[in-house]
């Protein structure tokens, strides 16, 4: 390039950039196991050199921090490295032999890792941010790997490929460019330059594929489609059912699906009928008083174990059998069932195992008396059936058959329930924190496929794999899954944490959860991600939220709550500590990117990005100590609403300020709106709307102008310009620019909080029952409005 222009060097550095980041949005768009953004910086710093890679590389996370993450902008600091190692490594004649440019690769993955690791440390919890690095993370964590090192070797998977790749494309590009230019040199001296100068040998392509399959294979499970991926419970909507509103009895053990998509759940008092709206009480079944368990089988037939009138099966809701102990049954108390893949019947009581077939007639086949207290029944695709009974032994029975059992290898854990896999394995809760995996062949010998741990709950009451979806664990102290990497993750369901027994996923894809003392539990999809399940935060009212540099700043009562935008993971920094314990009220992003947070008893804060913070409060004069919401207007000035009144402030000082003892109002200022002409709308707390305008109170909008409450939540503007809609304390309104109000008394609720108007024509009205989704102009004219429920 030293003979080359200006111009052209410029022109080939911004190529450079280009390739930088058109890597990367490939190797995300397709989910490599590599990064591809250094590609651009290694041919920079080859050809130019060093300090052009840096420009390269600087400028290339710095346009990918804007885009995306701010906090990634860090990884800067990994290009400078690549580039001062190719550019001067290259100068010395690295890049001249195969040798060479593997040894090359390796120094640069050395220096990746070691530059990258603290920062994935510092910022991300340790993890790199590729899947198939985060794969390698999540199974080295599993196997109690400590975090620093499970994420340097998470790293130098993905970085040594990477940079392998990279520099190999390098190579390649080196050449090529000779052999072109050999063209005119004799045939012999070509045949010798390129035979010196081969790209990549057999044994370089074993290395690349000795370091790349452990990558793919612990992370292969990350490249299913999103639709086939299942994300976790945060987009679950939680509802519990229980005497106060469906389920008279309160309690719930065992609930089960038929064909017909009706759900059964069986109690205590009895077998309830639900058909998506209401539970039904089946009084008409004389045999069922009390219910233990429900199964389904491949006919459709349902097999009802009671707790003292042995089981009865219905067909198309009609009693078809009854039996009990005159007909053979160890005994009347019926605690699980299943169906065997060669087509027998397992009813395990709590005196022994009846074996059925039903052939033209239910016929009892054997009755096994080693079996004598069954709580959970398995059927494998194999004809196996694996009975776990209450102390503690798993009993492996085919065809009608006994063959064997097996207990805990340790004397202070009982195994406690099963379920066959689809993988074929024998999955077996245990009444600490594990789930064990066996192998279980067709005459019955069992080999130990290692162990799953549910951390943060014991003893397992039942494990379920749902279809496309996880392994559920049913524990006494509440629900978990094991996501597609087998980490265990606790499901925040608040209260409704004690004696989950059972789970059912109906056909829309809803999940019912049994527990005997709470009732049932329904987790409905939903459009909306619950941030906080997600994130494994303790349940929190938020007062606010804002999403800045990547982050999502909560407040609440007791601080500030922390959630990474782009991993979904809780977080903290110098705010929330320094914050903890404090309310918060509001939180507002600036266009300068500056955030103001309003806390109650500390003031307002100025916060910059690198967050040095200025603090507004009565010690410093200028505000009070509680501060209630900011706006921002339109000459990029602050107005602040607080206990002393409302404060302008610019250029980081208050410039002007309307206090409360100056007649602003007697009540607290609960929102602020800037009219296009400066003026500024405040609600309050009782005194409805203040207009102020060049700094003094010049109107009060009230009850006489047609508010039906003094107490305003929200203004908001009517994206069409003809006025703000108005949430009250009890109402829904609409004023004009004549400050005319008009109640919207066509809208069917009252205890609104806030509206969105979203531009489309569409309302978003948020209330204490619920979000409304309306047609704005219909909401506006008075006209009736759908029903909603």
């Amino acid at each position: 390039m030293k003979d080359r222009k200006a111009w052209q060097i410029c022109l080939f550095v911004t190529i450079c950039i280009l390739l930088n980041m058109l890597g990367k949005m490939a190797a995300n768009a397709l989910r490599l196991p590599i990064w591809l953004d250094s590609m651009g910086t290694i041919y920079a710093s080859y050809v130019i050199g060093p300090v052009a890679g840096c420009i390269v590389g600087v400028c290339g996370n710095l346009i990918g921090g804007v885009l995306g993450s701010p906090l990634t902008m860090i990884y800067a600091l990994t290009s400078i490295g690549i580039s001062v190692v190719v550019g001067n490594m290259s100068r010395r004649g690295w890049m001249e032999t195969l040798f060479g440019t593997l040894t090359v690769s390796v120094v640069v993955t050395l220096l990746s890792v070691l530059v990258s690791t603290p920062i994935s440390l510092l910022l991300f919890e340790g993890r790199s941010g590729n899947i198939f690095g985060d794969g390698v993370f999540d199974f080295l964590r599993s196997i109690k790997v400590s975090i620093p090192i499970a994420s340097a070797i998470g790293e130098f998977y993905v970085d040594f490929v990477d940079k392998v790749f990279c520099l190999a494309v390098l190579r390649a590009s080196i050449v090529i460019s000779r052999r072109i230019r050999a063209n005119s040199k004799s045939k012999k001296e070509a045949a010798e330059e390129n035979k010196a100068k081969a790209v990549i040998t057999e044994k370089t392509s074993a290395i690349l594929l000795f370091f790349l399959l452990p990558a793919l294979v612990l992370g292969s499970s990350e490249t299913v489609s999103a639709e086939e991926t299942f994300t976790g419970f945060d987009n679950f909507v939680q509802t519990v059912y229980s005497r106060d509103n469906g389920l008279p009895c309160g309690e719930a053990n065992d609930i089960e699906q038929t064909k017909n998509g009706v759900l059964w759940i069986g109690t205590y008092a009895g077998l309830y009928r639900y058909n998506g709206s209401e539970f039904r009480w089946m009084d008409d079944y004389d045999s069922v008083r009390n219910v233990n368990c429900l199964y389904e089988d491949d006919e459709g037939r349902l097999w009802i174990g009671t707790n003292d009138r042995g089981v009865t099966i219905a067909i198309d809701e009609d009693v078809a059998n009854v039996l009990d102990e005159g007909e053979g049954l160890p005994s009347n108390s019926v605690r699980c069932i299943t169906q065997a893949s060669d087509g027998y019947y397992y009813v395990g009581t709590s005196s022994g195992l009846e074996v059925l077939e039903l052939n033209g007639g239910l016929e009892s086949i054997a009755t096994i008396m080693e079996v004598g207290y069954a709580v959970s029944i398995a059927a494998g695709d194999n004809g196996i059936v694996a009975a776990n009974t209450s102390d503690g032994m798993v009993h492996l029975l085919k065809g009608g058959k006994y063959l064997k059992a097996f207990a805990s290898e340790s004397e202070a854990e009982q195994f406690t329930c099963c379920s066959f896999g689809p993988d074929g394995l024998l999955y077996v809760g245990s009444s600490l924190d594990s789930v064990y995996r066996f192998e279980v062949s067709e005459d019955g010998k069992v080999t130990g496929k290692g162990k799953l741990t549910t951390s943060g709950l014991k003893s397992i009451n039942s494990l379920s794999f749902m279809e496309n979806g996880p392994l559920i664990a049913c524990a006494d102290d509440g629900i978990g899954y094991f996501n597609d990497r087998n980490r265990f993750i606790v499901v925040n369901t608040g209260t409704f944490n004690n004696s989950i027994d059972h789970v059912e996923k109906d056909y829309q894809g809803n999940l019912w959860f049994t527990s005997s003392r709470m009732g049932l539990l329904r987790l409905a999809k939903s459009e909306f991600v619950d941030l906080y399940t997600k994130a494994e935060l303790k349940s929190a009212v938020a007062n606010t939220i804002t999403e800045w540099d990547g982050v999502y700043y909560i407040g609440t009562d007791t601080g500030l709550d922390l959630i990474n935008r782009q991993s979904g993971r809780a977080m903290t920094n110098v705010l929330s500590e320094k914050l903890e314990g404090v309310r918060i009220r509001c939180i507002f992003k600036d266009s300068r990117n500056d955030l103001w947070i309003c806390t109650y008893g500390q003031g307002l804060w100025h916060v910059k990005p690198d967050y040095t913070v200025t603090v507004f409060d009565s010690d410093s004069g200028t505000f009070g100590s509680r501060a209630r919401m900011v706006i921002e207007l339109a000459d990029g000035s602050i107005a602040a609403a607080g206990d002393t009144g409302v404060s302008i402030i610019k250029d980081g000082k208050v410039t002007t300020s309307l206090l409360y003892e100056d007649g602003l109002s007697n009540a607290m200022i609960l929102c602020l709106l800037e009219e296009k002409d400066g003026s500024l709308l405040a609600g309050t707390d009782g005194d409805g709307i203040i207009l102020i305008r060049g700094g003094e109170v010049v109107d009060r909008i009230t009850a006489q102008n047609g508010l039906p409450s003094g107490v305003i939540m929200r203004i908001v503007e009517d994206k069409k310009g003809d006025g703000w809609f108005i949430v009250t304390s009890n109402s829904l309104c609409y004023m004009d620019h004549d400050y005319k109000v008009r109640e919207l008394d066509n809208f069917p609720y009252y205890n609104n909080y806030d509206v969105w108007d979203i531009g489309d024509g569409r309302l978003f009205v948020l209330g204490s029952a619920g979000i409304y989704v309306v047609d704005k102009e219909l909401v506006k004219s008075g006209s009736p409005l759908p029903s909603y429920e």
